[in-house]
């Protein structure tokens, strides 16, 4: 059973916050990584 009330709580808000800087960082990282491999085999 999911608890309702922990997804409406700001512990979840603040969860959601930085799961979504860390996701952001994450595939802005991968994509700098490709354009330097791509940049690099040219």
């Amino acid at each position: 059973m999911i608890n309702l009330q922990f997804f409406t709580s700001n512990k979840y808000k603040q969860f959601l916050k930085i799961f979504k800087q860390k996701l952001y960082f994450f595939c802005y990282n991968l994509a700098f990584n490709i354009q330097k491999r791509s940049f690099y085999a040219t």
